[in-house]
């Protein structure tokens, strides 16, 4: 008997599993399913060549002696690729919720239309990874601030001949990891690629810093963004925010509060102004214990939204670090107190970092900004 074919097999369908089925409680559990499942989640079509490669090779070791064990690994071969053909397709319909999301906005889809995406979808599948064009160039570790984690990159065309609008990017992790070369990366390429200044910065993390320290970096990061755009080729009038999870975070809050200079104390006379917002499988809720009782909130739900920028927002059905129903919250309050516009897509069986590769989903998901952002910025 085959049995470590077998063993592998089942170890395979059990991440293939943890991608299908995604627990949110209890809390160790759903931290589990994530990690194992969250790389299958998002190249299932990776994961499912190991199939065949382990079978030819019990087949040339002649691992195959009775029939049994050939029926035994065909059915596990056949359950496990069938769970992982489902995966894939569900994520290969994710054009179609941004395609609908954006028509129910009121924008023509374009790029983001089924059957006309910026890559073609065997092209996503052969290769997944944000890898940055020749065509754009990266200026590394540029302060904004004193602090060693007050630093961003710049990403722009080399020729610099489009001027186009600006982006400011804040990468997610708990306000207790991660940093601005992680995900969001093929956001940054495409929007570089097409003309853009694209700014992806740190900011100070837990436990060291708090909820102001977060914020004020944000602020900073948006100020210096529009004031150095134009050094790079791009048009520092016009800067929208991206954000990843607490980046998300960051970015609704830093909409909030563009016209109060209470957010910004130390340098209130700084633009700070935001065009738009895109976020990505955000947080939106209070920060932490910061309580009511404080000087400044950090729910974005409880604060005023009169005054907000068109918002893009996607968050993924079976996200367990952030759940869903916290973007639905924040995409209603948008809906009934903002007069922009607002985009939500969401997106069946996607999870907290779907940002990490350009797969299918991601890369529907960058057509549709783009499709977001041509009929945002023109208006």
């Amino acid at each position: 008997m085959p049995y470590g074919l077998y063993f592998s097999i089942i170890a395979l369908g059990l991440f293939a599993m943890a991608a299908w089925w995604q627990p949110q409680r209890p809390r160790g559990l759903a931290s589990i399913t994530y990690f194992m499942g969250m790389a299958v989640n998002e190249v299932p079509h990776y994961a499912a060549l190991l199939l065949p490669i382990w079978l030819g090779i019990s087949i040339v070791s002649g691992d195959f002696h009775t029939p049994e064990a050939v029926v035994i690994a065909a059915v596990l071969t056949l359950i496990v690729g069938g769970i992982l053909f489902a995966i894939g397709w569900r994520a290969r319909g994710s054009r179609t919720i941004v395609a609908g999301a954006l028509r129910a906005g009121g924008i023509s889809p374009v790029k983001s239309a089924p059957g006309r995406g910026t890559r073609p979808g065997w092209l996503i599948a052969l290769w997944p990874f944000p890898v940055r064009p020749r065509s754009v160039v990266r200026h590394r570790n540029l302060a904004y601030g004193d602090h060693r984690l007050q630093r961003l990159d710049v990403y722009h065309r080399k020729d610099q001949q489009v001027s186009g609008p600006a982006l400011l990017y804040l990468h997610g992790g708990y306000y207790t990891m991660g940093g601005k070369h992680w995900e969001a990366q093929g956001l940054l390429h495409r929007l570089a690629e097409q003309g853009w200044v694209c700014v992806s910065a740190n900011y100070r993390l837990r436990p060291r810093a708090g909820f102001l320290d977060h914020l004020s970096d944000a602020k900073r990061a948006l100020a210096w963004t529009h004031d150095h755009a134009s050094d790079y080729g791009g048009d520092g009038r016009q800067v929208v925010m991206a954000g990843s999870s607490a980046g998300a975070h960051l970015s609704a809050i830093s909409a909030f509060s563009q016209h109060d200079p209470r957010f910004q104390p130390g340098f209130e006379s700084s633009d700070t102004s935001v065009a738009a917002v895109i976020g990505l499988y955000g947080y939106y809720g209070p920060y932490f214990d910061w309580g009511p009782d404080n000087p400044l909130p950090s729910d974005p739900l409880v604060m005023d939204a009169s005054s907000a920028p068109p918002f893009f927002v996607t968050h993924g059905t079976t996200d367990n670090n952030a759940t869903v129903e916290n973007s639905r919250a924040l995409v209603s309050k948008l809906r009934e107190e903002s007069p922009s516009g607002v985009v939500y897509a969401e997106l069946p069986g996607a999870q907290h970092g779907f940002d990490l590769v350009n797969s299918w989903r991601f890369e529907a998901i960058l057509d549709g900004v783009e499709d977001f952002m041509s009929a945002t910025l023109t208006r």
